[in-house]
């Protein structure tokens, strides 16, 4: 909407605090510095400029547009507009070189604006074939992703020794401040990021629900009038692994410590009941298979302290010393139950 109206866009993070990015939006629009920008070019055989309709110039924003000329020259190009509702004229001397290696990139910016104008139009028309191959010449030519093309890696590492297929286990990238279950959902995140391969692989899975009130038949009794002592229950999730450990190594060096854990997780319990839940923690191991840190990626648990004990006994974990000499980092999710 922003470029069809000539106008400006602002993006806030679900992070950060709505009120400011409402007001610099505010603050830009309302000083224009520029209006019914035209650039008048002089003789210059400039083509295919995008946008097409250049946006007003408004404060500390500033307007870049793309365009092609099919041979070298000079001249003096004149910027036109209104300030206040008056005409306004700059003339710019620029030259446009036969070549210029410093400057490649700027072809490779122009395609992806004309994409970008390209895909706009397939809003009104449609996704019609000549709009997807001239959008797929373009990626292709200019060696750029689009929504009909994408990048392929192809590795030398010959995986699948004797024909034997190996699974390998890859993360879905998220954006900073942006957790999996707040996009997707928890049971969506148990079936995908967190089981290690992004399609309906599922390991211990957990759905955060209300906690009942606890009848007696569900604790053991330490005497009479004493409170009731609610028995723990600790899983591992299948582990996302980026390195040299496979997801088996890992979850044997965890199941070592389940006992541990569980002890914690039955202290906590005596202080609150209504601990339950499940926690992503992201595990960096030092190439000797030492632990360099631990971290709370995720965690339903809503207690600190008792993550902060889970942290401090994973760090004296031990894991085999990767093959590859390099570190490796490890996503798991544990699941506390009662």
């Amino acid at each position: 909407m922003a470029r069809a109206g000539r106008g400006y866009a602002t993006y806030c993070r679900q992070d950060e605090d709505p009120a400011a990015a409402v007001q610099l939006f505010y603050d830009r629009i309302a000083k224009p510095f520029l209006m019914d920008i035209e650039i008048d070019w002089n003789g210059l055989e400039v083509i295919e400029v995008f946008p097409q309709r250049i946006p007003d110039l408004f404060s500390a924003q500033p307007v870049i547009i793309h365009g092609r000329y099919t041979k070298p020259g000079q001249a003096s190009i004149k910027i036109k507009g209104n300030v206040r509702g008056k005409p306004v004229t700059q003339t710019i001397p620029v030259t446009f070189p036969a070549v210029e290696p410093s400057h490649d990139v700027i072809p490779t910016l122009w395609a992806r604006t004309k994409i970008e104008r390209l895909s706009d139009e397939s809003y009104g028309k449609g996704e019609t074939e000549d709009l997807v191959n001239e959008i797929t010449e373009l990626a292709l030519k200019y060696r750029i992703m689009s929504k009909y093309t994408s990048f392929v890696a192809v590795s030398e590492e010959v995986r699948n020794v004797d024909g034997k297929l190996e699974t390998v286990q890859v993360p879905v990238p998220i954006p900073e401040g942006v957790s999996y279950e707040g996009v997707f959902g928890e049971e969506e995140a148990d079936m995908g990021y967190y089981g290690g391969t992004g399609r309906a692989l599922k390991s211990a899975p957990y759905m955060a629900r209300e906690k009942a009130p606890v009848p007696l038949s569900g604790a053991t009794q330490n005497g009479t009038d004493k409170k009731a002592v609610l028995d723990g229950s600790v899983s591992f999730e299948t582990p996302t692994v980026l390195g040299s450990l496979t997801a088996s190594d890992v979850t044997s060096v965890l199941e070592t410590i389940e006992d541990e854990l569980t002890d914690i997780y039955e202290k906590y319990l005596k202080k609150d009941s209504s601990i339950e839940g499940r926690t992503v923690f992201g595990i960096a191991v030092k190439p000797d298979g030492s632990i360099e840190a631990v971290v709370v990626k995720s965690s339903t648990l809503d207690n600190e302290d008792f993550e902060k004990a889970l942290v401090k006994e994973l760090k004296k974990l031990r894991f085999p010393a990767p093959s590859d000499g390099g570190k490796v980092i490890i996503t798991v999710a544990v699941v506390f139950e009662t």
